[in-house]
């Protein structure tokens, strides 16, 4: 028989300000797959310093709605072999989206939230690194919300290229989603469900 896989979830009305110590536990556990942090008080990016320590098969984790502030680090998709969800939205989270994302292959859902992205046009000569990251290593994309992110065509075309089962995208508040973007999503994107553009530069 197989054994029973534990999921945890902590957050919602519990407004935790550091990591409890009943998720603490959970650290080394091989059969949690789903931890829920959100809607919470943590301030602090350590949190994800804290969650490279992890050796579980987590396959779901959401920072959601919290007070996270900093870049992501580099080093947060070290343990990410069998993540399929992730959800940073509704944070304070600056700077640009590491390329490093792009290295968890099984993500399916992907919500990235960030402020002061335009710190550095991802639109200029060094182009929008972390948005090809993603487009170039997660293949298995149904679901992809970017908030304050600059994604260009450039990118947009190798989503639609290497994401084929891509069933819903956000494009919120990115000051590079123009007509052209647009034109490049509703052509190539052929398997789009639900697609969701606010805030942005669009005029036809």
């Amino acid at each position: 028989m197989e054994p029973m896989k534990a999921t945890t979830e902590v957050g919602h009305s519990f407004g935790f300000e550091q990591i409890p110590t009943s998720v603490e536990s959970f650290k080394n556990s091989h059969s949690l797959l789903t931890l829920y942090l959100s809607d919470n008080l943590l301030k602090s990016s350590v949190v994800f310093h804290w969650f490279f320590n992890f050796t579980t098969n987590l396959q779901s984790f959401s920072l959601y709605n919290n007070l996270i502030e900093g870049p992501i680090p580099y080093e947060f998709r070290k343990v990410m072999n069998s993540l399929e969800a992730l959800s940073l939205g509704k944070n304070k989270l600056k700077g640009e989206i590491p390329t490093s994302l792009g290295n968890i292959c099984t993500l399916k859902i992907l919500y990235l939230e960030t402020r002061l992205i335009r710190q550095r046009k991802w639109a200029n000569q060094n182009g929008d690194d972390g948005s090809v990251g993603v487009a170039k290593g997660c293949p298995n994309l149904l679901e992809l919300m970017l908030i304050g992110v600059n994604p260009t065509k450039v990118s947009l075309e190798m989503l639609a290229s290497n994401c084929q089962n891509l069933e819903r995208l956000a494009l919120c508040g990115s000051d590079s989603v123009d007509d052209p973007e647009i034109s490049c999503i509703t052509a190539k994107c052929v398997t789009l469900k639900k697609l969701c553009i606010k805030s942005c530069p669009v005029l036809d």
